[in-house]
């Protein structure tokens, strides 16, 4: 009699079996959870390979004398610098690893609103916001025409630095994390600028200002009236002011000392770590300058000179 060649899977080796396919499924799903925990690239193509770089540049005309701009970006500078034309020409860099710049979506935006005021925007952001560890960054270099007011200039950046260079309106908006910000010769009447661990630097001059970091060294030189707020944490505060416009100061600090130099002033409270005073012709001033400075951990230099 003839045996059978062919022999069956016996039970033990389809056990082995299946606890392989169970270990292989089970090891696939713990990947893609620990890559969306822990930002590890996924799919073909995307791990490892050089950074790839994709640069567009779009120019808008502003034909009116006033304007909006909105700018966003992640994991890279927006910048500014003042044109002496009437073109908006933003430049726009893409840079990722492997199919990271594929994962980054720029588009640009023009309208006029029902006060025909013209709006402009350059908006980058992912198309897969799973799709992480890609080294996506996205950098935006813009002229500007400085002869027009921008009624909002709005800035939104993560992970990078925002800079403004010499250019005016009503009101500006500069946020971003874990970047400086540095605001070079500009007059707004509102100014808000924020960021966390990052410094804040520059001249500016405006009616209402409000300064926010954390972790980040504020350097601010005062160019005219308003109030002015500014407020860090663990870093130091240094603000020069003219001496030509007379000031109210509130400076409080933790852990550091306060510190004035320049024209005489009148002290309402002093100490260590805080001081309240007026310069001796803020009382009979209609235009003055407000200032409030708050940290911790660190201390405050405030300065008055003359011919600012």
């Amino acid at each position: 009699m003839k045996r059978d060649s062919k022999r069956g899977i016996s039970e033990a080796q389809k056990v082995v079996i299946i606890g392989g396919v169970i270990i292989v499924l089970l090891g696939a799903v713990a990947y893609l959870a620990l890559a969306q925990l822990f930002s590890i690239p996924f799919g073909p193509g995307i791990i490892g390979g050089p950074e790839q770089t994709s640069a567009t540049t779009h120019t808008f005309t502003i034909s009116g004398n006033e304007a909006e701009v909105d700018m966003s970006a992640f994991n890279g500078r927006i910048v500014l610098r003042p044109s002496s034309t009437n073109e908006l020409v933003i430049t726009v860099t893409k840079r990722g690893t492997g199919s990271g710049i594929d994962n980054i979506d720029v588009s640009f935006g023009e309208m006029i609103d029902p006060n025909g005021i013209e709006k402009f925007s350059v908006t980058a952001m992912r198309i897969n916001p799973m799709l992480r560890g890609l080294n996506e960054r996205v950098q935006i270099e813009a002229m500007i025409p400085r002869e027009v007011s921008y009624k909002l200039l709005d800035l939104s950046n993560s992970n990078g630095p925002i800079e403004v260079n010499e250019i005016h309106g009503t009101e500006i908006i500069a946020k971003t994390s874990n970047g400086p910000i540095v605001l070079n010769g500009i007059n707004f009447e509102r100014l808000d600028a924020a960021t966390s661990n990052g410094r804040v630097s520059g001249k500016i001059s405006s009616t209402f200002a409000e300064i926010r970091t954390s972790n980040g060294r504020i350097n601010i030189t005062i160019g005219g009236a308003g109030h002015y707020d500014l407020a860090t944490s663990n870093a130091r505060v240094e603000v020069v002011m003219g001496s030509n416009i007379p000031a109210r100061v509130e400076a409080t600090t933790s852990n550091g000392g306060v510190q004035w130099t320049g024209i005489p002033i009148n002290i309402l409270q002093a100490g260590q770590s805080i001081l309240r005073a007026e310069t001796e012709s803020f009382g009979n001033a209609n235009v003055i300058i407000d200032l409030e400075i708050r940290t911790s951990n660190s201390g405050i230099q405030i300065a008055s000179v003359p011919d600012l």
